[in-house]
């Protein structure tokens, strides 16, 4: 599965592209919205980890930008910041630019573990469904 990590914060990134990699997930980086558009372009993910408060676009606009994509429809997207815990405004902003999941920093790692499995069978589900 391929996972594209959105964050201005280059310790972040990197500790979340090891972390992913050690899962053995194929895992790009970027570092705001603008270079998260350019690499999906290209990449096609399967899921996008995109923090939300980043400099040149943030992840709100990154991700209605990314939902336009054609080759994003059934991408994961799932918003990750410091911002969403124990606040639902930017929850709720979150899901409207079309968020799939928002994820508190620290990120639980059992949580971000689950929906990554939880994605992956899903995707296995539907290539099943085509092949029928």
């Amino acid at each position: 599965m391929n996972i594209l990590v959105v964050d201005d914060e280059v310790d972040q990134r990197i500790l979340t592209q090891c972390l992913l990699e050690e899962w053995g997930y194929d895992v790009q980086t970027a570092s705001n919205g603008k270079e998260a558009l350019e690499l999906a372009r290209q990449r096609f993910p399967d899921v996008v980890l995109i923090d939300l408060n980043m400099p040149v676009m943030n992840g709100f606009e990154a991700t209605r930008q990314l939902r336009l994509l054609p080759q994003m429809t059934n991408a994961h997207i799932i918003a990750v910041s410091a911002y969403l815990h124990n606040n639902q405004e930017w929850c709720d902003r979150a899901s409207a630019a079309g968020c799939d999941k928002s994820l508190g920093k620290p990120v639980d790692l059992n949580v971000l573990r689950n929906e990554l499995l939880q994605v992956d069978a899903a995707r296995h589900i539907r290539k099943v469904q085509v092949w029928r």
